[in-house]
């Protein structure tokens, strides 16, 4: 038994056949389908895998789940579901799932929560047929009718079918077609009833009471756990290979000037350049630095901020107007806002811990990519943009390329960058997760190097 799939109901369309026919279909989206985790039976007592899927704000996300989709090292989902399968169909964490899960033709089975219907009477509900269609029943030809029995037992049984609540439940549609799929997009083309709303997230099984289809996909785990843990701790055996200094362990790199001539190699602190980059810590460093920037909504005024008189200003009867006894009232020009917009203030807080732990990943993932540069000086002859333009053009700088000096960028490079808009200039001091990770290159000189190695180990 293998893993189903999360898929997203996005609406109606048709197919048309290769013999003329055209089919009516449900199409369903397969937005971002993770593994965050699995269960094992040693650990769990049954196994299933739990898959993620969606794209969640950092914010709305309580801090337990922050941390359950960190520890799998994927982005915060919108909506968390698992699927009971078999030993042989557990998958990796952070495996991802797409369209060709399914082939055409497969039947599978689909849960959704229905549409919801809101409060409706037991002829909708149930079917019932009602009353009579009689001037003797008066107003009441579409009532329930009687709904217990006599003194004995007196009462009105549980789960008997009257109005209320309708919709809004789980319900499982058994044995729809899969017509087609397209991966690129990944959607699926179901035929037959799917539950839910547009919108609405499904839950998608091969089914329980027809064989899986022959081409279907098994997919498996690339290795067993124990494989993992013994490639884990080679891993952190090949670091320790690295050379080590007071502060933590070091990698050599070139360092460059705009001369041509190679200076002598710097050692870079391998707790500041070489971690391993995590896109949940990146990405909630990355929404906090941007919602600082926001300014707090301003509110609109309502009656009890507006400084107008209480005092009632017409006569109780023959004034001619209705009877007001406050100027404040939002029905006056200059009176209160009813139902305004209210102050909203947009300062998020996050720990110091993650926001450095962010900003090193920041600069580990240029120093993994290749596209960190240290320069052992920024001193441009004159101060001239294009004798500037020709030492980048040498270097082989990208597209845009973020330039961080020590405490104070040089001048001559300042003057001489004012006017590329494709190199942006900043002091170590205002080095964000934002800015490094926007750009293609990062250039560091080297006072650059020891502030920003300073500031995490003081």
């Amino acid at each position: 038994m293998r893993t189903g799939v999360i898929a997203k109901k996005m609406g109606m369309t048709r197919l048309f056949q290769e013999d003329g026919r055209h089919v009516p279909v449900t199409v369903l989206a397969l937005e971002g389908n993770q593994v965050v985790s699995v269960r094992e039976m040693d650990r769990d007592g049954y196994t299933a895998v739990q898959l993620g899927a969606g794209v969640a704000k950092s914010k709305n996300v309580a801090k337990p789940q922050r941390g359950h989709f960190g520890k799998a090292e994927v982005e915060p989902k919108a909506v968390v579901h698992e699927f009971r399968v078999n030993a042989d169909g557990l998958l990796d964490v952070g495996a991802e799932i797409s369209a060709d899960h399914y082939v055409a033709g497969q039947i599978v089975d689909i849960q959704g929560k229905t549409q919801g219907k809101g409060f409706q009477g037991g002829m909708k509900r149930w079917g019932f047929g009602g009353l009579r269609a009689t001037h003797g029943v008066s107003v009441s030809h579409r009532s329930l009718g009687s709904t217990g029995q006599r003194q004995d037992p007196g009462k009105v049984f549980k789960n008997k079918k009257m109005a209320g609540h309708m919709g809004d439940k789980y319900r499982t549609q058994q044995n729809l077609e899969i017509v087609s799929t397209d991966v690129e997009r990944g959607l699926l083309f179901v035929k037959g009833s799917v539950p839910g709303s547009k919108g609405g997230w499904l839950f998608v099984k091969d089914s329980v009471k027809v064989a899986r289809h022959a081409d279907a996909p098994f997919p498996r785990r690339s290795q067993d756990r124990k494989q993992q843990h013994r490639s884990r701790h080679a891993g952190r055996n090949d670091r320790r290979t690295c050379s080590r200094r007071p502060g933590g362990l070091s990698v050599k790199i070139k360092v460059s000037s705009f001369a041509g001539t190679d200076a002598a190699d710097i050692e870079l602190n391998d707790e500041v350049f070489g971690l391993d980059p995590r896109a949940d810590i990146l990405h909630r460093v990355v929404t906090w630095q941007l919602e600082k920037r926001r300014e707090t909504a301003r509110g609109t005024r309502e009656r009890a901020d507006v400084a107008r008189t209480g005092k009632k200003f017409g006569r109780q009867k023959g004034g001619g107007t209705a009877r007001h006894g406050d100027r404040r009232a939002p029905v006056f020009i200059g009176g209160g806002k009813a139902h305004g917009a209210r102050v909203r203030d947009f300062n998020p807080s996050l720990n110091k811990k993650v926001r450095s732990l962010g900003l090193r990943m920041a600069l580990s993932s240029h120093a993994k990519a290749g596209s960190l540069v240290i320069m052992d000086s920024l001193a441009v002859e004159g101060g001239k943009t294009k004798t500037l333009q020709g030492d980048l053009a040498k270097l082989g700088f990208g597209k845009r390329a973020l330039v961080i000096d020590g405490d104070m960028v040089d001048t001559s490079f300042a003057f001489a960058a004012g006017n590329l808009y494709e190199v942006n200039v900043m002091p170590a001091a205002g080095a964000n997760v934002y800015d490094i990770l926007k750009h293609d290159t990062l250039v560091l000189t080297r006072a650059a190097v020891e502030k920003l190695e300073a500031r995490f180990h003081g």
